[in-house]
């Protein structure tokens, strides 16, 4: 079971995400809000499989000399 939290979300913005939610054919407005959350943590949040590490900052310096910026 996953756990879970509850927000407060202002009544005038939820009728917005459920009205939405309808057209867009989700299921609900909760479906919708997770749906925003997650693409927007997708976007917005470096994974951590993605950071760089002394390897890849090598590579790149190596790749700068060779430019003639270092």
């Amino acid at each position: 079971m996953t756990n879970t939290k509850n927000i407060p979300i202002p009544s005038g913005l939820y009728r917005k995400l459920h009205k939405l939610a309808q057209e867009s054919d989700m299921d609900s407005a909760e479906d919708l809000i997770l749906f925003i959350l997650q693409d927007y943590m997708d976007r917005n949040v470096v994974k951590e499989d993605m950071e760089p590490n002394s390897d890849d900052d090598a590579l790149l310096r190596k790749r700068l000399e060779d430019l003639g910026y270092m």
